[in-house]
């Protein structure tokens, strides 16, 4: 589906500046999602979803939902082991990109500045981190944060997103027409370890695809983060938790 430049409203709590404008290299609806998904914080499901009228005619223009993954796990369904409606399961744990400690500069003062200001910065670790993983820095530079306060703050909050493998799953359940992208789901499979530890936890959903065949139904959900982050993406989420504007970053 291609997009004409134009302007969608948003809902204030989603965290994107609204209205939103498209850009001339989004040419197709998903690169808006993408977008969108980006500036929320990857904490808001974008949906499309088609609506008809009582002639079963297609209602256009189609209408775009937001929804906020949930965090309370989901009453509708559950995946564990040994149940009849589990059908099969994957879980891997993806250890590249993981740090222990984080070194964060901010703004250089200009050279005038008093010697005690100094550039900014903060170093970061985790010591049970480093016992399982050993010492992995990560040096960041990120010239909006202009106090060490703010170096600080932004290192305690991105380290703990990244000191650990991310894990994430595909899980297919016998037909669950209620599974929405979202949805916090409860997954406890004792037959699979990662990292040393069971599967016992909860999930979000963050793809659904039903395959219907001539006798069957099958769920098959995609779960945990697979959204790969960057210091980007964690700025962004730092703000918006913090109710930070630019003038917390820009003098």
């Amino acid at each position: 589906m291609y997009l004409h430049r134009t302007q969608v409203l948003i809902p204030t709590n989603t965290g994107i500046t609204a209205p939103y404008s498209t850009k001339i290299d989004q040419k197709y609806v998903k690169d808006v999602f993408l977008d969108f998904e980006k500036l929320s914080g990857y904490s808001w499901a974008f949906i499309a979803r088609p609506k008809y009228d009582a002639n079963h005619n297609l209602i256009t223009p189609c209408p775009i939902e937001f929804k906020p993954f949930s965090t309370v796990p989901t009453a509708k369904y559950k995946a564990i082991q040994g149940t009849p409606r589990l059908l099969s399961v994957n879980f891997t744990s993806d250890g590249q990109n993981v740090y222990t400690k984080i070194i964060e500069y901010g703004k250089t003062p200009a050279p005038v500045a008093p010697a005690t200001i100094g550039v900014q910065q903060r170093i970061r670790g985790d010591s049970a981190a480093v016992a399982l993983y050993g010492t992995r820095t990560l040096v960041e530079t990120d010239t909006g944060l202009e106090t060490n306060d703010l170096c600080a703050r932004f290192a305690e909050y991105y380290l703990p997103h990244i000191k650990s493998p991310r894990v994430s799953g595909t899980v297919t359940l016998e037909g669950t027409p209620l599974a929405c992208i979202g949805d916090l789901v409860t997954i406890k499979i004792p037959m699979i370890s990662i990292d040393g530890e069971t599967i016992n936890s909860n999930y979000p959903v963050l793809r659904v695809h039903q395959e219907v065949s001539f006798d069957s139904l099958e769920t098959t959900l995609t779960l945990g983060e697979t959204v790969e982050k960057d210091s980007e993406d964690y700025l962004v989420e730092f703000a918006r938790k913090n109710r930070l504007t630019l003038s917390n970053f820009i003098t």
